[in-house]
């Protein structure tokens, strides 16, 4: 079976370490494998790993914590509603995640 394929930088909030992953249904016959890319929070408890399916967007994220998240966990909110309103999403040198839309 295929393996998950991380997608993009972590982004840490609470002690979570937030990922996304592009996920294989592990049906032979799909010609559109691996899916996603899907929101998974990952974190240790001594020894234990810990994985909680976030969802195809930190929206859901946001709400389970309250509306209580940390600025990375922000930016990155801000970054997915610019991308769904057709915005483009600028980085580089200087440009750090910034957003500018499109005109």
């Amino acid at each position: 079976m295929a393996k998950m394929i991380r997608v993009g930088k972590t982004i840490h909030d609470g002690g979570w370490a937030l990922n996304r992953f592009m996920v294989p249904c592990g049906r032979r016959a799909c010609r559109k494998c691996p899916h996603g890319p899907y929101w998974y929070a990952q974190r240790w408890f001594g020894r234990k790993h810990a994985w909680r399916y976030v969802g195809k967007s930190l929206v859901d994220w946001v709400k389970g914590r309250g509306g209580r998240v940390g600025e990375e966990v922000q930016r990155e909110l801000e970054r997915e509603k610019a991308l769904a309103r057709g915005a483009e999403v600028v980085s580089g040198a200087g440009a750090e995640g910034s957003v500018r839309d499109e005109i």
